[in-house]
């Protein structure tokens, strides 16, 4: 199933971004590819490879997690761990 949504927030020192979703947010690696809070993102079956719909680029991201909830969204991108 493919996935879509809008780049919430953003680490860019650990390359984690965060993307909204129907149950949450999904934290992703990004590995190559341009992206900002507001660029709205689809996803492969696999959600591998994403699609920058804003900026009309390919994107290589991994997830980290999936169904993070705002609260725990700080954590989530800017832990230590």
């Amino acid at each position: 199933m493919s996935h879509s949504g809008m780049v919430y927030a953003s680490n860019p020192e650990r390359h984690l971004i965060a993307v909204t979703g129907e149950r949450g947010f999904t934290i992703l690696d990004l590995d190559s590819g341009p992206v900002e809070i507001g660029d709205t993102l689809s996803s492969d079956e696999a959600g591998m490879m994403w699609f920058n719909s804003t900026r009309r680029v390919r994107l290589v991201a991994y997830q980290r997690h999936r169904g993070v909830r705002l609260n725990a969204l700080q954590e989530c991108l800017f832990s230590k761990t």
